[in-house]
């Protein structure tokens, strides 16, 4: 059995914890996305690390903010752009927005789905089709996931199929 050796990119914080990484490989160089949670202001926002051909990175980056939750970032690419969604609890809409220039200037491109509190929403392609997908929960603490697909990543995909997956507590 093989063992490896695990090394820290930072050292643990007590006033932060960080979840959700996405890898995206721009311009030769490797980045990874992150949420960022500040235990004291009780607040999340978006992060990146520039590998930059190092083994460890020695500065991380804001690439999101906003006054309200902002978690889980789902960062692709396609033609030639850089795409993100995002969970925004609060907005009660799950958008995309596309990268102007790297890594924090974002603007926001289209409204996936409207009227939605989707959380963990992810956006991939497959053949010819965006399928996105994400999760409801409800009262009682059911979660419940739900894909949609369009043909174009800024369309809507306010009409979503029945939920595939359903768990109760």
């Amino acid at each position: 059995m093989r063992t490896y050796r695990i090394k820290w990119l930072f050292k643990p914080a007590k006033r932060f914890y960080f979840a959700d990484l996405c890898v995206l490989e721009h311009h030769g160089s490797i980045f990874v996305f992150f949420e960022k949670f500040d235990l004291r202001k009780r607040k999340l926002s978006i992060y990146v690390i520039d590998f930059d051909g190092k083994e460890s990175p020695t500065k991380m980056t804001l690439s999101m903010s906003a006054p309200y939750h902002l978690a889980y970032p789902s960062v692709f690419k396609h033609n030639d752009e850089v795409y993100m969604t995002l969970e925004e609890a609060r907005s009660d809409n799950i958008c995309v927005y596309r990268l102007i220039d790297f890594p924090d200037k974002w603007e926001k491109i289209s409204t996936l789905v409207e009227g939605v509190s989707g959380l963990d929403p992810t956006i991939c392609r497959h053949d010819s089709l965006w399928w996105l997908f994400f999760v409801l929960k409800e009262k009682g603490q059911s979660i419940k996931l739900y894909p949609t697909f369009r043909t174009k990543v800024r369309a809507n995909f306010g009409n979503y199929f029945p939920p595939l997956f359903i768990y109760h507590r």
